[in-house]
Protein backbone atom coordinates (compact mmCIF):
# COMPACT_ATOMS: atom_id res chain seq x y z
CA UNK A 1 0.00 0.00 0.00
CA UNK A 2 3.09 2.35 1.07
CA UNK A 3 4.75 1.75 -2.66
CA UNK A 4 1.18 2.48 -4.54
CA UNK A 5 1.23 6.03 -2.77
CA UNK A 6 4.47 6.62 -3.54
CA UNK A 7 4.19 5.80 -7.38
CA UNK A 8 1.11 7.83 -7.01
CA UNK A 9 3.55 10.81 -6.13
CA UNK A 10 5.44 10.61 -8.92
CA UNK A 11 3.32 10.24 -11.52
CA UNK A 12 1.59 13.40 -9.88
CA UNK A 13 4.94 15.27 -9.77
CA UNK A 14 5.72 14.36 -13.65
CA UNK A 15 2.68 15.58 -14.23
CA UNK A 16 3.30 19.01 -12.34
CA UNK A 17 6.35 19.73 -13.70
CA UNK A 18 4.89 18.88 -17.33
CA UNK A 19 2.60 21.75 -17.06
CA UNK A 20 5.16 24.20 -15.52
CA UNK A 21 7.22 23.29 -18.77
CA UNK A 22 4.38 24.19 -21.16
CA UNK A 23 3.53 27.22 -19.51
CA UNK A 24 7.28 28.54 -19.24
CA UNK A 25 7.49 27.71 -23.09
CA UNK A 26 4.27 29.62 -23.56
CA UNK A 27 5.02 32.49 -22.01
CA UNK A 28 8.58 32.33 -23.78
CA UNK A 29 6.61 32.61 -26.76
CA UNK A 30 4.01 35.47 -25.76
CA UNK A 31 6.75 37.17 -24.90
CA UNK A 32 9.32 36.73 -27.86
CA UNK A 33 6.36 36.59 -30.99
CA UNK A 34 7.58 40.17 -32.38
CA UNK A 35 10.84 38.97 -32.36
CA UNK A 36 10.21 35.70 -33.99
CA UNK A 37 7.66 37.38 -36.82
CA UNK A 38 10.09 39.74 -37.72
CA UNK A 39 12.49 37.19 -38.08
CA UNK A 40 10.43 35.69 -40.40
CA UNK A 41 9.41 38.60 -42.43
CA UNK A 42 13.18 39.13 -43.07
CA UNK A 43 13.94 35.88 -44.74
CA UNK A 44 10.70 36.80 -46.98
CA UNK A 45 12.23 39.69 -48.38
CA UNK A 46 15.52 38.34 -49.07
CA UNK A 47 13.96 35.95 -51.06
CA UNK A 48 11.61 38.43 -52.33
CA UNK A 49 15.11 40.86 -53.59
CA UNK A 50 16.62 37.71 -54.85
CA UNK A 51 14.13 37.26 -57.41
CA UNK A 52 13.68 41.02 -58.21
CA UNK A 53 17.29 40.88 -58.52
CA UNK A 54 17.14 38.19 -60.78
CA UNK A 55 14.47 39.26 -62.87
CA UNK A 56 15.72 42.97 -63.65
CA UNK A 57 18.77 41.07 -65.19
CA UNK A 58 15.94 39.78 -68.35
CA UNK A 59 15.27 43.43 -69.64
CA UNK A 60 12.33 44.02 -71.82
CA UNK A 61 13.67 44.01 -75.85
CA UNK A 62 11.48 45.62 -78.16
CA UNK A 63 11.84 44.86 -81.41
CA UNK A 64 10.73 48.09 -84.39
CA UNK A 65 9.68 47.67 -88.02
CA UNK A 66 12.57 49.09 -90.04
CA UNK A 67 9.82 51.24 -91.89
CA UNK A 68 8.73 52.73 -88.63
CA UNK A 69 8.73 56.52 -88.58
CA UNK A 70 10.88 57.04 -85.43
CA UNK A 71 14.16 55.22 -86.77
CA UNK A 72 13.61 56.21 -89.81
CA UNK A 73 14.07 59.53 -89.01
CA UNK A 74 16.77 58.83 -86.46
CA UNK A 75 18.73 57.70 -89.52
CA UNK A 76 17.69 60.14 -91.96
CA UNK A 77 18.57 62.98 -89.81
CA UNK A 78 22.25 61.50 -89.86
CA UNK A 79 22.09 61.71 -93.99
CA UNK A 80 22.78 65.59 -93.09
CA UNK A 81 21.11 67.25 -96.17
CA UNK A 82 17.80 67.47 -97.74
CA UNK A 83 16.58 65.64 -100.64
CA UNK A 84 18.06 61.79 -99.46
CA UNK A 85 21.30 59.83 -99.06
CA UNK A 86 24.17 62.65 -99.56
CA UNK A 87 28.26 61.98 -99.30
CA UNK A 88 28.24 63.64 -95.66
CA UNK A 89 26.38 60.13 -94.25
CA UNK A 90 29.91 58.71 -94.86
CA UNK A 91 31.26 60.73 -91.98
CA UNK A 92 29.11 58.25 -90.03
CA UNK A 93 29.43 55.03 -91.82
CA UNK A 94 32.75 54.54 -93.25
CA UNK A 95 35.90 52.13 -92.07
CA UNK A 96 36.28 52.69 -88.34
CA UNK A 97 33.60 53.25 -85.04
CA UNK A 98 32.40 57.22 -84.90
CA UNK A 99 31.43 58.65 -81.79
CA UNK A 100 29.48 61.62 -81.53
CA UNK A 101 32.06 63.69 -80.28
CA UNK A 102 33.93 62.82 -83.30
CA UNK A 103 31.39 64.54 -85.28
CA UNK A 104 33.06 68.20 -86.74
CA UNK A 105 31.48 71.19 -86.64
CA UNK A 106 30.22 71.54 -89.93
CA UNK A 107 28.49 68.21 -90.11
CA UNK A 108 26.48 69.45 -86.98
CA UNK A 109 25.67 72.69 -88.23
CA UNK A 110 24.25 70.70 -91.43
CA UNK A 111 22.57 68.64 -89.22
CA UNK A 112 20.43 71.22 -87.60
CA UNK A 113 20.62 73.36 -90.62
CA UNK A 114 18.68 70.63 -92.41
CA UNK A 115 15.77 70.73 -89.17
CA UNK A 116 15.57 75.01 -89.49
CA UNK A 117 15.00 75.08 -93.33
CA UNK A 118 12.74 72.40 -93.29
CA UNK A 119 10.80 74.63 -91.09
CA UNK A 120 11.23 77.55 -92.92
CA UNK A 121 12.70 79.25 -90.58
CA UNK A 122 14.60 82.60 -91.35
CA UNK A 123 16.48 83.30 -87.88
CA UNK A 124 17.79 81.36 -85.62
CA UNK A 125 19.42 82.12 -81.94
CA UNK A 126 23.15 80.55 -81.30
CA UNK A 127 21.11 79.08 -78.20
CA UNK A 128 18.26 77.19 -80.77
CA UNK A 129 20.66 76.07 -83.15
CA UNK A 130 22.64 74.59 -80.33
CA UNK A 131 19.87 72.96 -78.66
CA UNK A 132 18.77 71.25 -81.86
CA UNK A 133 22.28 70.13 -82.83
CA UNK A 134 22.15 68.53 -79.16
CA UNK A 135 18.99 66.82 -79.93
CA UNK A 136 21.22 64.87 -82.41
CA UNK A 137 24.19 64.71 -81.01
CA UNK A 138 23.26 64.93 -77.24
CA UNK A 139 23.85 67.33 -74.47
CA UNK A 140 27.31 66.99 -73.99
CA UNK A 141 28.49 67.52 -77.72
CA UNK A 142 29.81 71.34 -77.51
CA UNK A 143 29.18 73.76 -80.38
CA UNK A 144 31.54 76.13 -81.57
CA UNK A 145 29.85 78.30 -85.13
CA UNK A 146 33.06 80.49 -84.75
CA UNK A 147 34.89 77.68 -86.29
CA UNK A 148 32.65 77.29 -89.24
CA UNK A 149 33.72 78.44 -92.78
CA UNK A 150 30.51 79.53 -94.06
CA UNK A 151 31.23 80.70 -97.53
CA UNK A 152 30.20 78.23 -100.17
CA UNK A 153 27.73 76.46 -98.13
CA UNK A 154 24.76 75.84 -99.98
CA UNK A 155 21.11 74.40 -100.46
CA UNK A 156 20.32 76.02 -98.01
CA UNK A 157 22.89 78.31 -95.87
CA UNK A 158 22.75 79.72 -92.88
CA UNK A 159 25.15 82.50 -92.15
CA UNK A 160 25.87 82.96 -88.70
CA UNK A 161 26.25 86.59 -87.04
CA UNK A 162 28.90 86.12 -83.94
CA UNK A 163 27.61 89.59 -82.69
CA UNK A 164 24.28 88.62 -82.38
CA UNK A 165 24.95 85.22 -82.04
CA UNK A 166 22.44 84.50 -84.96
CA UNK A 167 21.66 82.10 -87.75
CA UNK A 168 20.00 84.06 -90.64
CA UNK A 169 19.02 82.33 -93.46
CA UNK A 170 20.31 82.82 -97.23
CA UNK A 171 18.85 82.18 -100.21
CA UNK A 172 21.62 80.08 -102.66
CA UNK A 173 21.26 78.56 -105.67
CA UNK A 174 21.26 74.79 -105.06
CA UNK A 175 23.30 72.28 -107.68
CA UNK A 176 22.22 68.85 -108.49
CA UNK A 177 24.35 66.34 -109.30
CA UNK A 178 23.10 62.65 -111.30
CA UNK A 179 24.07 59.41 -110.47
CA UNK A 180 25.15 57.39 -107.79
CA UNK A 181 26.40 60.26 -105.83
CA UNK A 182 27.10 59.46 -101.81
CA UNK A 183 26.20 56.27 -100.05
CA UNK A 184 22.67 54.82 -99.80
CA UNK A 185 21.21 52.33 -96.53
CA UNK A 186 18.70 49.75 -95.52
CA UNK A 187 17.49 49.61 -92.37
CA UNK A 188 17.36 45.27 -91.73
CA UNK A 189 16.28 45.25 -88.31
CA UNK A 190 15.55 47.61 -85.26
CA UNK A 191 16.40 46.56 -81.23
CA UNK A 192 15.57 48.82 -78.25
CA UNK A 193 16.83 47.24 -74.47
CA UNK A 194 17.05 49.55 -71.33
CA UNK A 195 17.05 53.30 -73.42
CA UNK A 196 19.32 52.20 -75.97
CA UNK A 197 18.46 51.65 -79.40
CA UNK A 198 20.39 49.72 -82.15
CA UNK A 199 19.70 49.86 -85.75
CA UNK A 200 21.16 47.81 -88.43
CA UNK A 201 21.81 48.19 -91.72
CA UNK A 202 23.02 47.57 -95.17
CA UNK A 203 25.03 50.42 -96.73
CA UNK A 204 26.00 50.69 -101.00
CA UNK A 205 28.72 53.30 -102.01
CA UNK A 206 28.35 55.14 -104.88
CA UNK A 207 30.75 57.43 -106.44
CA UNK A 208 30.89 60.02 -109.46
CA UNK A 209 31.21 57.53 -111.86
CA UNK A 210 27.97 55.93 -111.82
CA UNK A 211 28.87 52.85 -109.73
CA UNK A 212 28.05 51.20 -106.51
CA UNK A 213 30.17 49.48 -104.65
CA UNK A 214 29.92 47.12 -101.60
CA UNK A 215 32.55 49.17 -99.76
CA UNK A 216 33.53 52.07 -98.73
CA UNK A 217 36.86 52.01 -99.91
CA UNK A 218 35.14 51.49 -103.36
CA UNK A 219 37.10 48.22 -104.04
CA UNK A 220 33.95 45.83 -104.58
CA UNK A 221 31.96 46.87 -107.49
CA UNK A 222 28.30 46.07 -107.37
CA UNK A 223 26.67 47.32 -109.91
CA UNK A 224 26.57 50.04 -112.18
CA UNK A 225 23.83 53.06 -112.53
CA UNK A 226 21.17 52.67 -115.24
CA UNK A 227 19.22 55.40 -114.77
CA UNK A 228 16.66 56.33 -111.88
CA UNK A 229 14.91 53.45 -112.17
CA UNK A 230 18.45 51.26 -110.97
CA UNK A 231 17.22 48.99 -107.87
CA UNK A 232 19.82 48.59 -105.76
CA UNK A 233 21.56 45.13 -104.65
CA UNK A 234 21.61 45.70 -100.98
CA UNK A 235 22.63 41.72 -100.21
CA UNK A 236 26.35 42.53 -100.90
CA UNK A 237 26.36 45.52 -99.05
CA UNK A 238 28.81 46.48 -95.85
CA UNK A 239 26.83 46.24 -92.45
CA UNK A 240 26.93 48.69 -89.82
CA UNK A 241 25.35 49.36 -86.61
CA UNK A 242 24.63 52.47 -85.50
CA UNK A 243 23.36 52.78 -81.52
CA UNK A 244 21.54 55.94 -80.36
CA UNK A 245 20.14 56.07 -76.74
CA UNK A 246 17.22 57.54 -74.83
CA UNK A 247 18.09 61.02 -73.19
CA UNK A 248 15.39 62.84 -71.69
CA UNK A 249 13.05 61.63 -73.31
CA UNK A 250 15.11 61.92 -76.66
CA UNK A 251 17.01 59.73 -79.16
CA UNK A 252 20.38 60.92 -79.34
CA UNK A 253 23.58 59.73 -81.39
CA UNK A 254 25.99 57.81 -79.55
CA UNK A 255 27.85 55.50 -82.16
CA UNK A 256 28.42 53.78 -85.20
CA UNK A 257 30.52 51.13 -86.86
CA UNK A 258 30.87 48.55 -89.22
CA UNK A 259 30.00 45.11 -88.60
CA UNK A 260 32.14 41.94 -90.00
CA UNK A 261 29.89 39.50 -89.61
Amino acid sequence: MEEKKKGNSGLIILVVLLFVACAIMGAFIFVNKDKLTAKGNTSSTVETDKKDTNDSKCKEVKTYDTTDEKIVKLVDSLTVMVGGNWKQFELFANDKKVVASDVDQLTAYHIAESTFFKNNAQSITLEEFTKEIQKHLGKNYTFKPEEINYKGQSCPQYNYDASAKRFTKQETACGWTTGPVGIHHLITKATESDGVLEINMRVVFGDNSSKYYADYARTKLLQEYNGSSTELNYSGASKYKFIFKNEDDNYVFVSSEPVNS
